[in-house]
């Protein structure tokens, strides 16, 4: 009596279909340009958001303070 194994089946593999990623656009920051050159009128510009004067802050996320400058 002989052993017959059973028949083996090898089935494709199966195709993965990727979608195409999605890309979105982060929504521009408006900042407030930087206040003007200093001159005559020698005024310093205040930014509330950063707690700090310019230049030494350059950007501000809301309209600059101008405030008279104090005696050194």
């Amino acid at each position: 009596m002989y052993y017959v194994p059973p028949p083996v089946y090898v089935a494709p593999a199966p195709v993965l279909i990727q979608e195409p990623p999605v890309y979105t656009q982060q929504p521009q920051v408006q900042v407030a340009p930087a206040p003007p050159a200093p001159g005559p009128e020698n005024f310093w510009y205040y930014c509330p958001s950063a707690m700090g004067y310019y230049p030494n802050v350059s950007n501000c996320g809301e309209p600059w303070v101008k405030v008279a400058p104090r005696p050194q």
